[in-house]
């Protein structure tokens, strides 16, 4: 019995997941894990059929749901450690003591990473009774947008032309305003005498950015639905993905990119947080960062970011950081489609991460 619910909004976090494409069944096609071999001694729980079908997560609300576990033996267990092995998914039993051939329910928080995935995760149980032999199982999710992105194929791009599908979740009417800044191509569909529908194919052509050596680490898709104003699917592929000039010495981003939505010139700005990682042994001490942004052709770029605040994220052994960032657009600055790069600095070490944005017109809103 699955009971889902709502997960506090988070942008970041460190998980082991499997990636990959086709699926005839409409849902992403999952690597299947390396079963572990039939432990006779061990707990005799049971968690129904496996893999446990979690559903589809929203990147922007992460998941909580329940789960139940039945113990089939003849004597009751307790429940001594769940061993998730990421930071993003915790599992806490409602009660430890798993009564003979009775169940307790364990409650599963996820908080995705921030791009359209499929997630493969196995999870392990240690009891008081039976502390050398752990019981496993395997749960699958689909993590997307509230319009869910090439539902049933490979979310990632690694063609140079192709086509997208974007479905609402809810089957609310949307339009596609923009991708990559420019108009859409929209497979039989004309946005001058067609009503808004729920789905489109999206057609997409990286020929001449990948010609000039310009194609960006992200796929960017503008739409006016009030949940998924901006969404993207990462490039991979050595003749479409972009690699930045300088590359990290001393960090790396956890993020591929970041995601501003709109971003009205003069004010207030938006607040993000990404996670920067250690790439080699440094002083334990939290950074002193700074954050510059350029076009990525070099231009100036008409937005200005300010750290606020760095902080080591929890069991990251002092080599994880969560660095919360304001971003503003300068007074006047022409409205448009924003492709960026942010250098975040400390001395003369330095990191790079793309940044899209859409900077608000008269009307505050992008281009329709």
């Amino acid at each position: 019995m699955l009971g889902m619910g709502m997960a506090r909004k988070t942008w970041f976090g460190v998980m082991t997941l499997l990636l990959v494409a086709m699926s005839p069944t409409g849902a992403f096609a999952q690597v299947q894990l390396k079963p572990e071999p039939l432990d006779p001694d061990a707990p005799p729980f049971s968690v129904g059929e496996q893999p446990v079908q979690l559903g589809y997560i929203r990147l922007d609300q992460g998941l909580v749901t329940t789960l139940e576990l039945h113990n089939e033996g003849d004597e009751p267990l307790t429940i001594q450690k769940i061993v998730t092995g990421c930071k993003c998914t915790t599992i806490d039993p409602m009660n430890p003591v798993v009564p003979a051939h009775g169940s307790t329910t364990l409650v599963i928080e996820h908080n995705p990473e921030p791009y359209v995935h499929g997630w493969t995760k196995q999870f392990r149980i240690q009891t008081v009774e039976k502390p050398r032999n752990w019981y496993s199982f395997v749960c699958q999710a689909t993590c997307g947008y509230a319009i869910q992105l090439n539902k049933g194929a490979s979310p990632r791009i690694a063609d140079v032309t192709g086509n997208i599908t974007a479905e609402s979740i809810d089957q609310r009417p949307f339009r596609v305003l923009a991708v990559q800044g420019q108009p859409p191509m929209l497979q039989d569909f004309d946005p001058v005498k067609d009503e808004p529908r729920n789905n489109y194919v999206i057609q997409y052509d990286l020929g001449q950015d990948a010609a000039h050596g310009m194609a960006l680490p992200a796929l960017v898709i503008e739409t006016d639905h009030p949940e998924a104003p901006m969404i993207a699917m990462t490039v991979t592929g050595k003749t479409l993905r972009r690699v930045l000039d300088a590359q990290p010495v001393s960090w790396r981003p956890h993020e591929d990119y970041l995601l501003l939505n709109t971003v009205e010139p003069g004010g207030p700005g938006i607040e993000r947080t990404f996670q920067l990682q250690r790439t080699r042994t440094l002083p334990g001490e939290t950074p002193e960062l700074s954050i510059e942004l350029s076009g990525f052709d070099g231009q100036a770029s008409p937005l200005v970011a300010d750290v606020v605040r760095v902080v080591p994220t929890p069991d990251g052994r002092g080599g994880e950081f969560d660095v919360t960032c304001v971003f503003r657009v300068k007074e006047g600055a022409a409205p448009g489609f924003v492709e960026n790069v942010a250098v975040i600095s400390q001395g003369a070490q330095f990191t790079q991460l793309p940044v899209f944005a859409r900077v608000a017109g008269a009307s505050g809103e992008a281009p329709r």
